[in-house]
């Protein structure tokens, strides 16, 4: 809110038709908007501390949800692994097909 209080204000100032008084104004509302920047200064800190590690948290839980089910996935893959035979069986079949395909074809 103070941010669009100083940037209407230096707008409005703007519409002065001095110059003199327009650049007495601008420079003063620069110098109090400067002034409320250092006054809160720690507390912006402390904000963009905080944004930082709450990023930082959201990256550590989604490596652990990760991390986590990466162990249940591998067993799952272990256990439930397809069995080979039927295809192993319809490779045999394309095989044979294959091979009585050309034998017809000799003749």
């Amino acid at each position: 809110k103070n941010d669009r209080y100083y940037s209407t204000a230096l707008t409005y100032a703007g519409a002065i038709s001095d110059s003199v008084l327009k650049q007495q104004i601008r420079t003063l509302l620069n110098q109090y908007r400067d002034k409320y920047k250092n006054l809160v200064a720690p507390q912006s800190q402390l904000a963009a501390a905080l944004d930082n590690k709450d990023l930082a948290l959201t990256d550590l839980y989604t490596v652990l949800k990760l991390t986590k089910t990466m162990a249940v996935m591998e067993n799952y893959q272990q256990t439930h692994l397809p069995a080979t035979q039927p295809l192993q069986a319809a490779n045999a079949a394309y095989d044979q097909t294959i091979g009585q395909t050309k034998n017809e074809m000799k003749k």
